[in-house]
């Protein structure tokens, strides 16, 4: 076996930062030892990272079936970034690099020939992007600065070894560009069927994990999205379509699955390439070379060329990203391309280089001279201190060949052969112990022929404070964003991640530069917002927060009524970019497009309808508008309601087993966010008031009835439970306020259930009345003495003695009343009140009660009506206004009824033929009120097919045969239900719409 040569000092300086030891002349590089078993070889290489700096403390370990038994087959990189492996020399190697913080690498040799020097220099890029996020929910995982992206589906991934994935998953992103440094590039360069050289136009790494760090990846049967920056050679085009390529982390090479799709990001104009991968790995837009061969063995003019011993010669594209070495005798690169030919050792080093042109595919071409190893000359420098010290700085050497680093003496200076034809050479400062940008200071020289001083390199270590914050998170759709600083393409530091409690952001920057802040949302349907910055001596004020990127504001109203829906977003505002599309999914497989659109359904049926706004910059926003979201509005649910329900400011209807509410949302009858206000429930970022149908969100899915008061609401499930939510009358012995329903204590068999102003009754199975109010706000329910067969209950809607006022029929046809007895309402003969009740007299037919503010009436077997209380006398036969009242008084006039409701001084009953008659302080339209009391009951104008009606204090709403709800009179607040909404954001009513009172029916939005 051959001796090595000694080493001259400077090249062994040299060789110590860049890669493993000199072995030319030591048998190829490696050192063959007799076995038992097989013989081996020592394989060396370097660590570095994409600046050329030696990285420490990397582990490299052996992947493959070339592990030698005895020997180490896991070792560290020493504080030169150097290690040697000990490898079987029959089997090729596989080897794996890690390094928190950084990339995992791969390397591999084509054959086992080439074991010594498959990882001779070995590059490891720096995580681009960590980030965490909820696995239950769809996910866009971005790096800042970069088009480079995954897009999941929810609850998409799971561990590899098939455990529960523990706590939340984290993704590491990390975008690799072949034309910076080839060599970036994990694994071989070969097509793991065919064998072939492949050419690259970018990859990505993705590496997903759970709390654990047990790795994670797509579940069998799921997809995702990936975006691959495209990063061509210089000069090179870019296909519309690419091959999709993985690497195979067992044998170090690259196999194609699927293809890749050219595409443009508006908001930077970038170009990637995107496409649908099944599982996780380095992915890469890669296609294989169309080949061409190179004879080595001689130059253009006939001159033999030999490759010294223990050297090896590689071809590296010069317009394309790829690289070759030899198989056997046989030398391949791209037809019709450039290519530089290198001479290199067995640490990577490049002892001689030339550019040359390729020939045509299947043909073969010769180099113009022959490579040899070329005399070196002495390249050197200092580095001078005008401000800190020399610590923690190296010398970054490049030109054309792989850059490298070098480290100062105590002076400063540094030194390092280079061959004699190294051609343009540059040195600038770099640092080991952080990624920071460094003063634009670069020295440069031409190598050839003699020995090179460089210019100084100056170390000022200045640097400020920038400071900022985000804002604008009221309206952003995420609770976090990334904001990172770049120094042209160059990020300096990590990225820092803001939050709406914790929205600050430091970074330290160099004075006297050019930076852009970048603001990356992890939502998709948002552009990252670049904000450029100028830095002087001292920092740029950014002591008003930055604005976070804002997409389209959806404003959408809809019209029409059965199965025709007209929609219009035209009241959409722009954000950052300017509107360009309006697509609407009208949720049964119909779709159309435009700010103002017309639908008509097939057929009746609960659909989702969602729309999407998309601008010039890519920014989308998707209103979803699904019956079961608190988002969104409810524009075309065509299911029946089946029960109806209304006081002073809202409206409820029961569809699908759960109420539907619009009208007032300040005491939270539409069940959404809320603050305290002065005492009172506001919305704090949601409605205000709505006027379309928003569903109750929590919950309640088997309502059977709903009852709503000036500050509650509440809904009988058929369970026979009872839920309220709203404020002050909710029953269950906590809650004075609550934004979602809360369980009624103590009921379990309600069968029915009234409510009027601050207090709620109900009917319980065993014949009971309970009832809760305001008088002990969130109290319980309190028994009703007297009653013990009751099978309908009506509230007044005051309170006595906390146990409401009201009364209820029972199974007998008797009406029994209690509470407040003023004008006679307990239908007694008496104005005595009892927290008792007492029975009516007169009545013993009954079937259903009504109660208004001063009289009650009650619906009779014959379909007669009989009232008592207030004007009981007068009322119909102008005796009287008002007295002891009782006994119930049969009003003219009225027959076949089938329902009656009541308010205030109004009165209304519904005929079985679905007609309405009303009596008391009403017009003669029987709609609309009057100061006049109309002693005989005329007919309402305008209402068909009415099944059942709600009478407010400013408003009315029948209940159709069809399922279909029309509302009129009062619409301060979108109680008639005819569309538009009201939201509050950070406390402040956005451009409330116009609510238009009617004295004609109106169809409510969203029914039938």
């Amino acid at each position: 076996m051959n001796a090595c040569p000694p080493l001259h000092p400077v090249r062994r300086l040299l060789l110590a930062g860049l890669t493993a030891l000199w072995l030319a002349g030591c048998g190829g590089g490696s050192s063959q030892v007799g076995t038992d078993t097989a013989q081996t070889v020592q394989a060396s290489g370097t660590v570095v990272d994409d600046q050329g700096i030696p990285l420490a403390a990397a582990t490299v370990a052996v992947v493959s079936a070339s592990a030698v038994a005895g020997t180490d087959q896991t070792v560290q990189t020493d504080g030169s970034g150097r290690f040697v492996l000990t490898l079987d020399a029959g089997t090729p190697v596989v080897l794996r690099v890690d390094k928190a913080g950084y990339t995992r690498g791969f390397r591999a040799a084509t054959a086992a020939a080439d074991n010594a020097s498959a990882a001779s220099r070995v590059v490891l890029l720096p995580l681009a992007s960590t980030q965490t996020f909820d696995l239950t929910q769809p996910a866009v995982l971005r790096v800042p600065g970069s088009p480079a992206r995954v897009e999941l589906a929810a609850s998409s991934l799971v561990r590899e070894d098939g455990r529960p994935i523990s706590g939340s998953p984290t993704v590491a992103l990390t975008p690799i560009d072949p034309s910076a440094d080839i060599a970036r590039m994990p694994g071989l360069l070969v097509d793991s069927v065919s064998g072939e050289p492949i050419e690259s136009l970018g990859a990505l790494t993705v590496n997903f994990t759970d709390a654990s760090g047990a790795p994670l990846n797509l579940a069998s049967g799921q997809t995702a999205t990936i975006r691959i920056p495209a990063t061509p050679a210089p000069g090179a085009s870019l296909p519309a379509t690419f091959p999709l390529y993985h690497l195979n982390e067992t044998t170090g090479r690259w196999t194609q699955e699927g293809t890749a799709t050219l595409k443009t990001d508006p908001a930077t104009g970038a170009k990637y390439y995107e496409g649908t991968v099944s599982h996780f790995s380095t992915w890469n837009a890669d296609q294989v070379i169309t080949r061409t061969g190179l004879d080595l063995s001689a130059t253009m003019d006939g001159a033999v060329c030999t490759v010294p011993a223990g050297l090896r010669v590689v071809a590296q594209g010069v317009d394309y990203n790829g690289m070759t070495e030899s198989q056997g005798n046989v030398f391949f690169a791209r037809a019709n391309s450039r290519v530089q030919l290198r001479l290199v050792d067995a640490a990577g080093t490049v002892l001689d280089a030339l550019d040359m042109s390729t020939g045509a595919a299947g043909g073969s071409v010769r180099p113009p001279r022959c490579l040899s190893v070329q005399q070196t000359v002495q390249l050197s420098g200092q580095v001078v201190v005008s401000s800190g010290s020399l610590d923690g700085y190296r010398v970054q050497i490049s030109g054309d060949f792989p850059s490298f680093t070098l480290p100062m003496d105590a002076g400063g200076r540094y030194s390092t052969p280079i061959y004699r034809a190294a051609g343009a050479v540059s040195a600038r400062l770099v640092r080991t112990d952080t990624r920071r940008d460094l003063p634009d200071t670069v020295v440069s020289a031409t190598v050839a022929g003699s020995d090179v001083v460089l210019g100084d390199l100056i170390v000022t270590d200045t640097s400020v404070r920038l400071a900022g914050c985000l804002q604008g998170w009221a309206g952003f759709r995420q609770p976090s964003a990334q904001v990172s600083v770049w120094r042209g393409s160059t990020p300096l530091g990590s990225p820092f991640t803001a939050t709406a409690t914790d929205p600050g952001f430091v970074f330290s920057v160099p004075i006297q530069s050019s930076l852009s802040l970048r603001i990356t949302p992890p939502d998709a349907s948002l552009a990252e917002r670049v904000v450029n910055l100028s830095v002087g001596n001292t920092p740029p004020d950014l002591s008003t927060c930055l604005a976070l990127p804002r997409g389209p504001q959806v404003q959408a109203s809809s019209s029409g009524s059965g199965l025709v829906r007209n929609f219009d977003a035209s009241a959409t505002t722009p954000g950052d970019g300017t509107l360009t599309t309006f697509a609407w999914d009208f949720g049964d497989g119909a779709s159309g497009s435009g700010a103002v659109v017309s639908h008509t359904y097939a057929s009746a049926g609960t659909f989702t309808v969602r729309l999407t706004v998309s601008d010039a910059l890519g920014q989308r926003s998707v209103f979803s508008i699904a019956p079961d979201t608190g988002g969104g509005t409810v524009y075309s649910t065509l299911t029946a309601a089946t029960a109806l329900s209304v006081d002073s400011r809202n409206s409820c209807v029961i569809r699908d087993g759960s109420p539907w509410c619009w009208g007032y949302n300040g005491s939270q009858a539409l069940g959404r966010s809320f603050a305290l206000v002065s005492g009172d429930i506001r919305t704090a970022n949601g409605l205000e008031s709505s006027g379309v149908p928003v569903r109750i969100s929590v919950g309640l899915t088997s309502a059977t009835a709903v009852v709503n008061g000036d500050a509650h609401a509440c809904a009988l499930n058929a369970n026979g439970t009872v839920q309220c939510w709203g404020s002050g009358v909710l029953g269950d012995g906590l809650s004075s306020k609550s934004v979602t329903p809360v369980t009624v204590s103590g009921i379990s068999s309600a069968k029915a259930i009234s409510g009027r102003d601050y207090a709620t009754c109900a009917a319980l199975a065993d014949g009971s009345v309970r009832c809760w109010g305001n008088s002990s706000v969130g109290a319980p329910p309190v028994a009703i003495g007297g009653i013990s067969d009751a099978v309908g209950v009506a509230a007044f809607g005051a309170t006595f003695g906390g146990t409401g006022d009201g009364c209820a029929v029972l199974a007998s046809g008797g009406v029994r009343c209690w509470g407040d007895n003023g004008y006679g309402r307990l239908g007694n003969g008496s104005e005595v009140d009892s927290a008792t009740a007492v029975p009516v007299s007169g009545v013993s037919t009954a079937v259903a009660v009504a109660t208004g503010d001063r009289s009650s009436c009650a619906l009779l077997a014959d379909g007669t009506v009989a009232c008592w209380g207030e004007y009981s006398g007068g009322w119909f036969n102008n005796v009287v206004d008002h007295g002891p009242g009782g006994p119930a008084i049969t009003v003219p006039g009225v027959s076949n009824a089938v329902a009656l409701s009541m308010h205030g001084s109004r009165s209304c009953a519904v005929l079985a033929d679905g007609s309405v008659m009303c009596w008391g302080t009403v017009a003669d339209d029987g709609m609309t009120s009057s100061f006049t009391r109309r002693t005989t009951p005329v007919v309402a104008r305008g209402l068909s097919g009415v099944v059942s009606l709600a009478l407010g204090q400013g408003h009315a709403c029948a209940l159709l045969g069809s399922g279909s709800v029309q509302c009129w009179g009062a619409n301060s607040n979108g109680q008639l239900g005819t569309g538009g909404q009201v939201f509050r954001v950070d406390g402040v009513v956005q451009t409330p719409p116009t609510y238009p009172s009617s004295t004609t029916p109106q169809n409510v939005v969203g029914l039938p």
